[in-house]
């Protein structure tokens, strides 16, 4: 069974996603990375109709999705339009469950998607990292040099955080897949209530929270997030 992992950046992986033993299929999404940035919505409905595309380019008939923070977000958008093409799903400190940024994480945020440099970049860094030495030097350089790139501020612009607007309970009850929610027990940017709230809905969901950990579990405890993904992909008793 293929992992597709839905993120906004590329190189986060090639250090990060150890996830030996799993065939994995791997996506920048559109707008971000190395992707197509063309003039968009880039709504959960437009990245999840895009994602479609990208599994039948493939000839992916189904797959265990993985999304962090917007990714997430993403996830549950195809999970709901598309279920007969996902297997299991995990969410890492996702959006679209109704939290809400803090001010000077949102100032920060936007100053990195407009000026992006090492000085934004840092400030950024302390709202989704339990300790912003965590960061993988070559994913900052990395994050900077993509977000100079022609198109790059499309996404930031024309979807105006439509991508993470909350998706009702309603919703979130229908998806019946078996769920893996992670969540850094000190995440700044989406508290880990959220995950717990979703959890309580959504019918096959498992709740787990990694201490000392921010909004990027898998970079402030890489061994710790690894294993726990890897263990409910390779659970017989979480098959969907």
């Amino acid at each position: 069974m293929d992992l597709l992992i839905v993120e906004n950046q590329e190189r986060t992986r090639k250090r990060r996603w150890a996830l030996g033993g799993v065939y994995r299929s791997l996506t920048d999404i559109v707008g971000y990375g190395e992707s197509d940035k063309p003039d968009a919505t880039y709504d959960k409905k437009y990245f999840a109709a895009w994602l479609k595309q990208f599994f039948v380019k493939l000839k992916i008939s189904k797959a265990h999705i993985l999304g962090l923070s917007q990714g997430g977000a993403i996830a549950l958008q195809f999970s709901i339009d598309y279920p007969e093409m996902v297997d299991k799903l995990i969410l890492i400190d996702s959006g679209a469950l109704g939290a809400k940024s803090p001010p000077l994480a949102t100032i920060g945020m936007v100053l990195q998607n407009i000026f992006p440099s090492t000085l934004t970049s840092r400030f950024f860094s302390r709202y989704i990292l339990f300790d912003p030495n965590n960061r993988d030097p070559n994913h900052e350089r990395y994050s900077i040099e993509v977000l100079k790139s022609k198109g790059r501020k499309n996404a930031f612009t024309q979807g105006r955080g439509s991508a993470v607007s909350t998706i009702h309970k309603s919703s979130l009850s229908n998806i019946h897949n078996k769920t893996l929610v992670i969540w850094g027990e000190n995440d700044q940017l989406f508290p880990a209530e959220y995950g717990a709230k979703a959890v309580a809905v959504m019918p096959n969901a498992t709740l787990l929270k990694i201490k000392q950990a921010g909004h990027l579990p898998l970079m402030d405890q890489p061994k710790i997030f690894n294993k726990v993904v890897m263990d409910f992909l390779n659970n017989p008793e979480t098959a969907h």
